[in-house]
């Protein structure tokens, strides 16, 4: 049964604490000034604009890292693409806030996730982060994407780590795609700025169990 919950996270800092809601922000010039230039379009032309603007400009961290980073890797960011999977070498991941991705040009898939769910937010559209597993090849790897809820489609899965989208035109073909491969997609969690839903309990231990270590 899904149900809203307060998770306190640890996420950099000795001492430093949050909770998921804050790592959606719906405040802030830097953010806001981005969803200003979209005015005045239909809610699907806005969405599809954001999700191909962070597409477009984060990069995915240290892409070109030697294969010796494969020690130190953070499996939950193996992930890269649903039909050609990439491996991303995160020595020290910890998750950033939308406008630190905005910033540095670059973000992990809970990045991405989380500056465009922030971008669709002040933009009052439906969305959440969604954190949960991807099953690729029978083998189920941790990762991050955002839930858009669309009057037209219904639940759309929106894919932050693609490289490009230039292989869509619009919208509506890349619903078709998302059609194809999103029971891929297992989430356990999502969130925004105002709700957090379980979908699985036990994502709430591993979230405490990951993060307490850096207490």
């Amino acid at each position: 049964m899904k149900e809203w919950v307060d998770i306190s996270l640890s996420p950099r800092f000795k001492g430093e604490e949050f909770y998921l809601t804050e790592f959606i922000t719906t405040k802030g010039k830097m953010l806001e000034d981005i969803v200003k230039k979209y005015e005045g379009m239909s809610e699907k032309e806005k969405v599809w604009e954001l999700f191909k603007f962070v597409v477009e400009n984060i990069k995915y961290p240290l892409r070109n890292a030697p294969q010796v980073a494969l020690l130190f890797v953070d499996t939950h960011v193996l992930f890269r693409h649903p039909l050609k999977p990439k491996l991303s070498f995160v020595l020290f991941d910890f998750w950033k806030f939308p406008y630190e991705t905005l910033r540095d040009g670059l973000g992990d898939c809970e990045d991405t996730s989380f500056l465009l769910c922030s971008l669709l937010r002040i933009a009052k559209v439906k969305a959440w982060a969604v954190l949960g597993r991807v099953i690729i090849d029978n083998v189920p790897y941790g990762h991050a994407w955002v839930e858009y809820y669309s009057s037209e489609y219904g639940s759309v899965i929106l894919e932050t780590t693609f490289e490009s989208l230039d292989g869509f035109d619009s919208l509506e073909e890349y619903v078709e795609y998302e059609r194809y491969v999103r029971d891929m997609y297992k989430p356990e969690i999502k969130f925004n700025e105002s709700e957090v839903i379980v979908i699985k309990e036990s994502i709430i231990k591993e979230l405490e169990k990951r993060f307490s270590n850096r207490r």
